[in-house]
């Protein structure tokens, strides 16, 4: 048969062929859609094996928050896991971007790392990123090396890196990576490793980000462009101040990998003015941004708000200058002519405008700038806040504090700054640099030091400390923190690399020196707490380690003149008594850590002591779920309330399900006795747990449940409540460590139920029951049970809060067109108290709801009118009201109009309208698809919002259509027709023109 039809068509089946295993989809080299492990360098040769890093990239089209996730490693044959760093507030790697980790000691990387741990990564290791608990979390990328076999790899295994070699994933072009799931074909070896931090400018896909199908036809449009979501697009830069004769302008930028039409969008400045846009947004480097010139009303120079929506949601909006939307700290700069305000890089969206935008020199439709340097001091403005930062702290001098501590900053641009008017304060003391109260100018490289004599500012020894310094715009231009305790002589000094580290080589006004202090050993030790006399009992410090690596000794006084040099000496006490035992252990370069601990020994038989006696004066004290460090360091703490001794011979404790048999104890009238994991193998479940205490009779002494448990606290019975304390303290008297810093007469304490009735501004302290965490409907939103009103929890360090958790809360009232908020400034300003039931919503029609039920969590029925992917309105007869999914990390139910549903959420303000904000996809549930009848006077077509992603049919079509060559080619052949090269000639010769 290959005749005629091969002739005309073989070169166009071969073509079809190629093409169509082009446009079908590709698996070979698949594109993640998570989170990839990038980079990976394990050591800089001798004298630098430390000089580790890890380097996390995101191929996605949104940011990636790396709340509740860890990274891991493992040796090369074990299979438990080590974690280097773990996040537990809300930090965000943005779209097509980078984040770093490094080893603390590698201060010489070329890009400052994210995060430094103390952990390292060597030869034969594995690591992976894991959502969720160590050992058992989902794992979302992995990387094994060498002959590694801990479970961690992937495939076959690259070689193990050489000295100042990484492991580099492949790239499959511009914002992509490859994932096969094979490390030894996914990752090369790089002989010039390139660390690059979240603050590396991201990259950007060519074609829009995909593999089959681009950005579509030849104008850039694809063919299934979706719905614009929050966060997508954003305001860019713009200009509020222009020069002479310019005007005022808003830059729009695309943060994903697709065409957005504008269509639908407003633009909208404080005083309510709107601007319908037009024209779209393109996914190239070129077409990503759109400009907005003289949007209408005006953009005020001091300060104001835009925002930007999509038939009526919200996309993006900025606030910048002396705009008061509740807090000025989280505001962008405002910029005098002839600078503007713009992110830097291009669409970084951390949900903080004062991290998000800089001063940038105007760059409409175009990446932003630096603004140019200026000759002329700068006296007050906020062009200057790249280039002024704390450079160095001296917390802990010789001698006396007060005389001896200073803070220093440095001046890093090409101009002399004048900072009056601008602030450094450490959260507890606030200093204003003024005029006549010293120095207040830094030249071109210069510092100012700061002595405490003058701010007034006490920088802590021991626990944590954070030091911002702030413009006279109220945006926060640089900050440092570091936790105690702090060894005397030392200073906290920033590097080149813009990292910190504690040097002994303190530099006032001068170039910082990075000389690390040699530390002491990190001392833990198990001791018995109580023994009986001619018993041998065992003293175990062998978990003792030096964090330098020092080798170490011991020395052990038992308190009755006995000693050891053993890690984990055996001793027999002869005599009865209380005995104070000392441990000291030192390092070879001279560093001691010493620790002292009590032993109690009785006698066998301890006269009037029986199973009975005071049996029912033994209770449950504090236990602690989710220690730092290991959770095989797990206690349960008891209490004697009695007068008299008593034994816990015969007592059973209850954790869950299970029940343990106590050791016996014999516990002093008011003493303590604690129950470590290690002599009962309890298991106190982090996420949240019960325990019963029951005396030889069978008569439960105590009972507490506990919620979700936060890393290194403790719950624990104080004034006969339960509540967490950042302050553990096992054989000791319990204290609410966790409400020692809301000290302050300026705060009123009241009911919930008369919050509401207070002036904009008031100062209030509250108690109630969390009906919705901080996570759950936005990343500082919270709502307490019964409040009526919506709470922002700002800052950072808040612990993981959970529904049914009783806490107290200090803040300041604020009420605008958004409703009534109470305002939380910081985690310090949170108490938790105890574990209350979860609340539970009311349900309540349209038509009843009121102004009075902002706040409350209710459940609503009706039928779906106008809806979008992120929201749709609920009708019932003539009311409605406008339902918000606010997770759109989730995946929500695909709903169509005229759909009957039941709806569960809290009611909130927006534009002075009720709305109702949905938790999860378990709060929308559909009740009816088809209704029996119509609402009257509604437009109910159907409406679908999905957005799915679409198999990419094309190659399909190719292969159709050349099913289709083939079986007419095959009968062309049978019937014997001309071939189509006769037919063209024959056409010619009639028509008179020649081929």
């Amino acid at each position: 048969m290959l005749r005629a039809f091969s002739k005309f068509s073989l070169i166009t089946i071969i073509t079809a062929l190629v093409a169509g295993s082009w446009l079908l989809p590709l698996t070979a080299l698949a594109a993640p859609e998570h989170l990839v492990i990038n980079e990976v360098q394990t050591s800089g040769g001798p004298g630098a094996t430390t000089n580790d890093f890890i380097e996390l990239f995101n191929p996605t089209s949104q940011p990636f928050d790396l709340d509740g996730y860890r990274l891991v490693k493992r040796s090369a044959t074990s299979s438990t896991d080590t974690t280097i760093k773990s996040w537990t507030s809300s930090t965000l790697v943005p779209a097509y971007g980078f984040y770093l980790w490094a080893n603390s000691n590698y201060t010489t990387i070329a890009a400052a790392p994210d995060a430094a741990t103390s952990q390292i990564i060597s030869d034969n290791n594995g690591i992976a990123l894991r959502q969720g608990a160590a050992d058992s979390g989902i794992i979302i990328d992995s990387l094994a090396w060498g002959t590694a076999t801990n479970g961690l790899g992937e495939g076959a295994l690259p070689a193990n890196p050489e000295a100042n070699q990484s492991l580099t994933r492949q790239s499959t072009g511009a914002g992509s990576r490859q994932d096969t799931n094979d490390n030894n074909q996914d990752f090369g070896l790089t002989a010039s490793p390139t660390p690059q931090n979240s603050s590396t400018t991201p990259e950007a896909t060519a074609d829009g980000g995909g593999t089959s199908g681009g950005s579509g036809d030849s104008s850039g449009i694809p063919l299934n462009p979706g719905t614009p979501q929050p966060g997508e697009v954003v305001i860019n830069e713009f200009v509020s101040d222009p020069t002479d004769g310019g005007n005022e302008w808003v830059e729009l930028y695309n943060r994903t990998s697709r065409y957005i039409d504008l269509t639908n969008f407003t633009l909208e400045e404080g005083s309510g003015a709107v601007t319908t846009l037009t024209g779209g947004l393109g996914a190239d480097l070129s077409s990503r941004y759109a400009m907005v010139y003289e949007p209408k009303g005006n953009l005020n120079n001091d300060g104001d708000i835009i925002i930007l929506k999509y038939q009526g949601t919200l996309i993006d909006q900025v606030t910048y200058g002396n705009w008061a939307d509740g807090t000025l700290s989280d505001n962008a700069p405002k910029a005098q002519d002839p600078n503007a305000v713009g992110r830097m890089p291009d669409g970084l969206d951390s949900n903080n405008d004062s991290i998000d935008f800089r001063l940038t020199a105007p760059t409409p439709g175009a990446a932003n700038q630096p603004p140019a340097a200026e000759s002329a001091v700068s006296t007050t403005g906020d062009q200057t806040a790249m280039n002024v930062v704390v450079n160095e702290l001296y917390p802990n001098p010789p001698g006396a504090d007060e005389t001896g501590e200073w803070l220093e900053l440095i001046n890093s641009g090409s101009q002399t700054i004048d900072l009056i008017g601008w602030q450094i304060t450490d959260g507890v003391t606030t200093h204003t640099l003024a005029a006549g109260g010293g120095p207040t100018n830094i030249s071109s490289g210069g510092y100012l030091l700061l002595p405490r004599s003058r701010t007034k500012i006490a920088l802590n020894n021991s626990g944590s400390e954070k030091v911002n310094l702030i413009s006279p715009a109220g945006a926060i231009i640089s900050t440092t923190s570091y936790q105690g305790p702090v060894t005397e002589g030392v200073s906290w000094a920033r590097t080149t690399t813009n990292s910190w580290g504690w040097t002994t080589t303190p530099t006032p006004a001068a170039l910082n020196q990075i000389t690390a202090p040699n530390r002491p050993p990190q001392v833990t030790a198990q001791v018995p707490t109580n023994g009986i006399a001619g018993q041998t009992i065992i003293f175990d410090a062998s978990d003792t380690v030096d964090p330098d690596g020092d080798a170490i000794t011991f020395a052990w006084d038992f308190g009755d003149g006995s000693t050891s040099n053993l890690s984990s000496p055996t001793y027999t006490y002869i005599n009865t008594g209380t005995y104070k035992v000392k441990l000291t252990v030192s390092d070879s370069a001279g560093h001691e850590s010493k620790e002292t601990y009590t032993v109690k020994i009785t006698a066998g038989e301890v006269a009037g002591v029986t199973s009975q006696s005071g049996a029912a004066d033994i209770i449950l004290s504090e236990l602690i779920p989710d220690p730092e460090g290991s959770d095989s360091d797990e206690w349960i703490e008891l209490v004697n309330l009695g007068e008299v001794l008593a034994s816990t011979d015969g007592f059973k404790l209850t954790v869950g399900t299970r029940s343990y048999e106590l050791p016996v104890l014999i516990v002093e009238p008011g003493g303590y006795a604690v129950i470590n994991k290690t002599e009962v193998p309890f298991t106190l479940v982090n996420s949240g747990g019960s325990v019963k205490l029951a005396s030889p009779a069978g008569e439960i002494t105590s009972q507490t449940n506990w919620g979700k448990a936060a890393e290194g606290e403790s719950w624990a019975l104080v004034d006969d409540k339960w509540l967490w304390t950042t302050a553990p303290t096992p054989g000791k008297p319990n204290a609410a460590a966790a409400s020692e810093d809301m000290a302050g007469d300026d705060y009123e304490s009241m009911p919930l139920s008369e919050v509401k009735l207070l002036d904009h501004g008031a100062k209030v302290q509250v108690e109630g029951v969390i009906a919705a965490p901080p996570g759950l409907l936005g990343r500082t939103i919270m709502f307490l049970a019964g409040s009526g009103l919506q709470i922002s929890a700002s800052g950072a360090g808040w612990p993981k809060l959970v529904p049914g958790e009783r806490v107290r809360l200090q803040g300041s009232i604020s009420k605008s067109s958004s409703g009534i908020k109470l305002l939380v400034r910081s985690a310090k300003r949170l108490a938790r108290l105890e574990q209350a039931e979860v609340p539970q919503p009311h349900e309540i029609t349209l038509a009843e709801l009121t102004d009075e039920d902002e706040g409350s969590l209710v459940t609503v029925t009706g039928q779906i009118e106008k809806a979008n992917k992120a929201s749709f309105t609920l009708i019932d007869d003539s009311e409605s009201i406008r339902v918000y999914l606010k997770n759109r990390e989730l995946s929500w139910p695909e709903l169509t109009a005229r759909q009957q549903v039941k709806v569960t959420g809290f009611i909130a303000v927006a534009s002075d309208e009720l709305v109702l904000w949905a938790r999860s996809p378990d709060d929308v549930v559909v009740t009816a698809a088809t209704p029996s009848a119509q609402v009257a006077g509604i437009n109910t077509a159907s409406i679908n919002f999905t957005d799915k992603e679409t198999t990419d049919w094309r190659g399909y079509i190719v292969l159709a259509a050349l099913g289709i060559i083939l079986i007419v080619g095959w009968w062309w052949n049978k019937k014997k027709l001309p071939s189509p090269g006769q037919l063209i000639k024959k056409w010619f010769s009639k028509s008179g023109s020649t081929i």
